[in-house]
């Protein structure tokens, strides 16, 4: 491989590997690492491109929503800036985030499709990004306290915030779930069974989390795997192999957990079952949104129908959207009359940032993505599984902010190179890490 090339590569994979490291540590103090690596490596890159090492390839879901995306994202922050006269000072860090998400994603797309490892490469590199964490459930209270939240009942991780680190936790879970089902095909049963560990403590780690919305979107994804299965047409004996190792990957998860964890889970789902019922007489409660009394107190926390209702207000106001920074320019309020940043949802995020340009733009690019995928004809491999992935963290995103999550569009670039070029895209039963 090409020099310039070979740097950007190995830059990008350490960015990959590390940016789940958010919180504090003894060799950097709230400075994101793997943002500065990611720079470097687009920068490697570029060079390469100008050296005429690498032809930069531009498919026509990366035009979508690099060029028509963020050119409605523009358009919405300079019509918030002339009509509402207001700049918000972060708004240039925001654009540096939708930089980064997009970059990485489209450098696993071009370097990918001159490396036919990099898939292999990226998977092994967000292992390691995670791999640990779960572990620490079994670490003495004084060191697992700096991966719970400030109540100390939530798993965080190395990030800050709980829900957040569900929503991340949930692509390396998909990872192990592949690995433990072709592993075992593979006659490579220990393996399969670190595999299957991994992922019940994966799932265990999204349990503790106490992120209701991210369970949710793994149960989405669960069944996903399945359907695409079917789809597949494997047979009935694969099926049920891989059904049974969800489900007891599932119920092993909580099994794993420690005492604290298991309480905290039990509660929530205590809170869940004992929501109110909906109104006698067929009454439906003041607001613009009426939500089934189970969702309603998974959106509860933070007052989430309230903060929707108000955001839908202010897409009303402005349909075309007001920029990166949207939290600091519109007005959401919770059930309190507190302001919020964020929607707590990541459909209304895309209309409050880019309005409904930014919508269209990403359905678009999202469904020349699937349509891709479905007609790539791969055998039932990783690519149905990242898919899984992705569809779950977009399950999740009905409670959550997670458009610029950089793991959301790993997953993007992956799939991209996995349905464009078929000799990444065999990654089946026969291939491994």
């Amino acid at each position: 491989m090409p020099s310039w090339l070979k740097i950007a590569t190995w830059l990008l994979l350490a960015s990959i590997a590390t940016f789940s490291f958010k919180k504090p540590t003894f060799f950097w103090d709230k400075t994101n690492i793997n943002d500065l690596l990611l720079l470097l490596s687009f920068a490697c890159l570029i060079v390469a491109g100008i050296k005429k090492e690498i032809q930069l390839p531009i498919c026509r879901s990366v035009l979508i929503w690099g060029i028509i995306g963020l050119g409605s994202i523009v358009l919405a922050t300079t019509i918030s800036i002339l009509h509402l006269h207001i700049l918000a000072p972060q708004a240039l860090r925001e654009y540096a985030r939708i930089f980064a998400d997009s970059a990485i994603a489209y450098e696993i797309y071009c370097i990918g499709s001159v490396d036919g490892s990099l898939v292999c490469k990226s998977l092994s590199a967000l292992v390691l990004s995670s791999i640990l964490l779960p572990f620490i459930f079994y670490a003495p209270i004084s060191i697992r306290t700096f991966f719970l939240d400030d109540s100390l009942t939530r798993f965080t991780g190395f990030l800050y915030d709980p829900n957040y680190y569900a929503t991340l936790e949930l692509l390396p879970a998909f990872i192990f779930a592949w690995k433990a089902f072709t592993d075992l095909y593979k006659k490579k049963r220990l393996l399969s069974i670190i595999s299957f560990l991994l992922f019940s403590l994966s799932i265990g780690s999204i349990m503790w989390s106490g992120s209701r919305g991210s369970v949710a979107g793994l149960l989405v994804g669960m069944a996903t795997v399945i359907g695409f299965g079917m789809w597949k047409k494997i047979s009935y004996k694969k099926l049920g192999v891989l059904v049974c190792l969800l489900i007891t990957g599932l119920l092993l998860g909580y099994v794993l957990l420690p005492r604290t964890g298991q309480q905290n889970i039990t509660s929530r789902v205590g809170a869940i079952t004992q929501a109110q019922p909906p109104l006698e007489n067929g009454a439906k409660p003041s607001g613009i949104l009426h939500i089934p009394a189970p969702l309603q107190e998974i959106s509860a926390q933070q007052g989430r129908q309230v903060i929707w209702e108000n955001a839908l207000v202010q897409i009303i106001n402005n349909p075309l959207g007001y920029g990166t920074d949207y939290g600091n320019v519109t007005d959401i309020q919770g059930g309190n009359n507190d302001h919020h940043r964020v929607a707590h949802n990541t459909f209304l995020q895309i209309l409050l940032t880019g309005g409904v340009v930014l919508l269209v733009t990403l359905t678009v690019g999202t469904l020349a993505l699937a349509r891709k995928i479905m007609a790539a004809r791969a055998p039932f491999g990783v690519i149905y599984f990242l898919s899984a992935a992705l569809i779950s963290i977009m399950a999740a995103g009905f409670f959550l902010d997670s458009l610029w999550s950089r793991w959301v569009w790993i997953i993007i670039g992956l799939l991209l190179l996995l349905a464009e070029h078929k000799d990444t895209g065999r990654l089946t039963l026969e291939h491994t890490l």
